[in-house]
């Protein structure tokens, strides 16, 4: 119909710089971290440019340096590494064109 999706919970998994898979994520392991990034980036401007969505939430911000480590499964979501530092994907999505 005419209601627009609220997108609760997005995005991709990469271990690179993780110290480790949780254990049924070994997909993670496929993806780059410039990967990551790039997909992110292109899923908020797809859901943009669809004209679809009204809302969208990366999952997520900070379970890198909060998580239980290289065996928690939100790990490889995050877009800061277990140190805290950014991730590529949270430096594309600060530089990427908002509306």
């Amino acid at each position: 119909g005419q209601k627009q999706l609220c997108v609760t919970e997005f995005g991709w998994a990469s271990t690179e710089g993780t110290g480790g898979t949780p254990p049924g994520f070994e997909f993670a392991n496929d993806n780059t971290l410039q990967e990551q990034a790039d997909w992110i980036v292109e899923a908020f401007q797809l859901q943009r440019d669809w004209g679809v969505t009204w809302l969208a939430f990366l999952w997520n911000l900070d379970y890198g340096p909060k998580g239980l480590g290289p065996e928690d499964n939100n790990v490889p979501y995050s877009i800061l590494f277990p140190d805290g530092s950014p991730r590529p994907s949270f430096e594309a999505i600060e530089v990427m064109p908002k509306p």
